[in-house]
């Protein structure tokens, strides 16, 4: 078995207004181990297969990579030289924008990330979330941020309603077999990413969750 597979071929329209043909591929259960293993990081948080991905164009997981791009702010990589237009004699010379600083390294970042409710990481129960992009680096500001990415497919109950499934993520005890009358544990999230725990006897704060809009949604 490969580490990728062709999911299925789609039209589009190339920045010149021709049509072409774009073949889309996902990674294997194979392909998702040797990613790990090329990362050092755990299988599980290698994300999905990305199986649904070419049912619909593949539009949602390209902008939740466009939207990491944009968080980290690569900077371009050279091209070969190539033809250049020549510019007026008089013309002003170019000046590039300063690029803002971004928020890295790409390892500090892990995309659909399984956050159950109910259930467990493995086994979530339904009513689940799966995050597009989460960002977990200690010593960090912030040291743990979830993001949304959204193409303005869902509407403000929909959104809200997720909001709320992430606080009750975040009120998710470790242990369910603790007694209600019982000082407060560790939540479950506080198990995976400790770094971001709050620090015992401090008051319990939640960790953000960023919502990104992918195009204008209107007042």
């Amino acid at each position: 078995m490969g580490i990728t597979r062709p999911k299925e071929s789609r039209q589009a329209l190339s920045a010149a207004g021709n049509r072409v043909t774009e073949k889309l591929w996902h990674l294997t259960p194979v392909g998702l181990e040797a990613a790990a293993a090329a990362l050092d990081r755990p299988v599980r948080e290698m994300g999905g297969t990305a199986k649904a991905a070419a049912a619909s164009g593949a539009t949602h997981a390209r902008k939740v990579t466009d939207t990491l791009a944009a968080v980290l702010q690569t900077p371009p990589e050279p091209m070969l030289p190539g033809p250049r237009t020549p510019t007026a004699p008089d013309a002003a010379p170019r000046v590039l924008a300063e690029r803002p600083p971004g928020l890295g390294p790409l390892s500090a970042w892990t995309t659909e990330v399984t956050l159950p409710v109910a259930g467990t990481f493995a086994a979530p129960a339904r009513g689940f979330l799966r995050a597009d992009l989460v960002y977990a680096l200690p010593g960090a500001r912030p040291e743990l941020l979830f993001v949304e990415v959204d193409n303005g497919t869902e509407s403000p109950e929909v959104l809200a309603d997720k909001v709320a499934r992430y606080a009750a993520f975040f009120k998710r005890p470790a242990d369910p077999r603790r007694p209600a009358h019982a000082s407060p544990g560790p939540a479950l999230w506080h198990t995976v990413w400790p770094h971001a725990a709050p620090e015992h006897g401090r008051r319990p704060a939640y960790p953000p969750v960023a919502v990104v809009f992918t195009q204008d949604t209107g007042p």
